[in-house]
């Protein structure tokens, strides 16, 4: 495979993988020749727990706040995310270039960016920014695919927020 497209829900992807002609879904991921889509189905990252940072004693107000030098995230620890969590980084492995199809915000930009970092993912990526999962929205986005870079405030933003409910 050349090129993974990561959407947020199964329903993206689908349309996604009708559109660019996939027919074939099996475990998960539409397959085409070179290319595949497959839905995170929203967040499989998240920050850890205050044990994390205290270690694994009763914690009480007086820790508050606790404010570490770097925040930890990990995997949800449920088997459906941890096993989707590692097909999406098999596909990573097979693909050399990353196209962002999650939601156009920035929780969407915090999925994908969390799961190909976590992943260490080294190719290409692009950002398919879209508002309508018609055919001509599609059609266009695809056309037009962004440079990763160009969604840096929404990630930034998504981070932030994300970091801001602990602290």
């Amino acid at each position: 495979m050349n090129t993974l497209y990561l959407c947020e829900k199964p329903a993206q992807a689908k349309v996604l993988a009708k559109h660019l002609g996939i027919t074939r879904f099996s475990g998960g991921v539409w397959r085409g020749d070179e290319v595949a889509v497959v839905a995170a189905r929203g967040h499989l990252i998240e920050l850890s727990l205050m044990e994390q940072y205290i270690g694994a004693k009763n914690w009480s107000l007086d820790d508050l706040p606790v404010l570490p030098q770097g925040w930890a995230l990990k995997v949800k620890e449920d088997q459906r995310s941890t096993e989707l969590f590692n097909l999406i980084g098999e596909l990573f492995n097979e693909a050399s270039h990353l196209v962002i199809a999650t939601d156009p915000d920035e929780e969407g930009e915090l999925i994908a960016r969390d799961l190909a970092y976590w992943h260490d993912f080294t190719g290409v990526v692009s950002r398919l920014w879209l508002s309508a999962l018609d055919s001509d929205g599609l059609t266009n986005a695809l056309n037009n695919l962004q440079p990763m870079g160009a969604m840096d405030r929404y990630y930034l933003s998504g981070d932030i927020r994300r970091i801001g409910f602990l602290a």
